[in-house]
């Protein structure tokens, strides 16, 4: 997976989505909400959170059976959504690092996800 800084073209890092079986596809990735973390997944089943300044992985959630093939976050950052071929959906708690949610009542993989936050006043 590959930083782009767009006014130039010139790639600004290349985040190796690994597994033990070697490079995997990162099939999505998006920006927290402040711009700081990169979160992607991939064929490897597993959800990396990157540090953009050190261009580390910070944290990598594993709970999925199968491919990841859409993950989200929150507008407030404490959540990530992820859906996968397992068909199931997760909700990730990004201050306890731990999924807190599963959701298995799909029939078929889970091939995009969206995340709104309600809040009751």
């Amino acid at each position: 997976m590959r930083l782009w800084d767009i006014r130039d073209r010139q790639c600004l890092h290349a985040f190796a989505h690994t597994s033990e079986f070697g490079p995997r596809s990162v099939l999505s990735a998006t920006f927290s909400p402040d711009g700081k973390f990169l979160i992607s997944d991939g064929g490897d089943t597993n959800i990396r959170v990157w540090d953009i300044k050190t261009q580390q992985c910070i944290h990598t959630f594993i709970g999925h059976s199968n491919s990841v093939c859409s993950v989200v976050v929150s507008s407030d950052g404490k959540w990530i959504a992820s859906g996968g071929r397992d068909t199931t959906v997760r909700l990730w708690n990004t201050q306890r690092w731990e999924c807190q949610y599963t959701l298995t009542k799909h029939q078929n993989w889970v091939d995009s996800v969206v995340l709104t936050l309600i809040v009751k006043y």
